[in-house]
């Protein structure tokens, strides 16, 4: 699971680069054109600053939005990848003491029922006593 959520962050990490670059490449090719029409004397610079400014922000806001957003996505996938590996350790060293505890409590009722059918043992054999000399003191009576 680890190697899928680290595929997954490294292809948002491209998708984010290529997005960097194609936001780049739209703002230089908007702020060119805005040069041109300033050139020509199509358009004032200080005149029309407002418009300049959010056309530039127009061609190129919504792949610098795409590329933040994948770079944050993937930054996210790979320390939750790396804090799952983490848990991961921490939940299998909680099964392996819970197994150990469970195999200590197999051996301890193992021992426990041994001990059991021992004590059984000795107390048949002092009930069979206890016959056996009322069975004599009755054949001596």
């Amino acid at each position: 699971m680890k190697s899928k959520k680290n595929v997954l962050g490294i292809v948002l990490y491209v998708f984010t680069a290529i997005f960097a670059i194609v936001a780049l490449y739209s703002m230089v090719s908007a702020i060119q054109y805005v040069h041109q029409m300033a050139a020509s004397g199509a358009i004032v610079v200080s005149e029309s600053f407002g418009d300049i400014l959010m056309y530039i922000i127009g061609s190129a806001g919504a792949y610098v939005f795409y590329a933040l957003v994948l770079g944050t996505l993937g930054k996210m996938m790979q320390s939750t990848g790396s804090k799952n590996t983490g848990a991961e350790a921490v939940a299998v060293e909680k099964l392996v003491g819970k197994t150990e505890t469970l195999e200590t409590t197999k051996e301890d009722q193992k021992e426990d029922k041994e001990e059991v059918v021992e004590v059984t043992e000795i107390e048949e054999v002092e009930e069979v006593e206890e016959v056996e000399e009322v069975e004599e003191d009755k054949n001596n009576q």
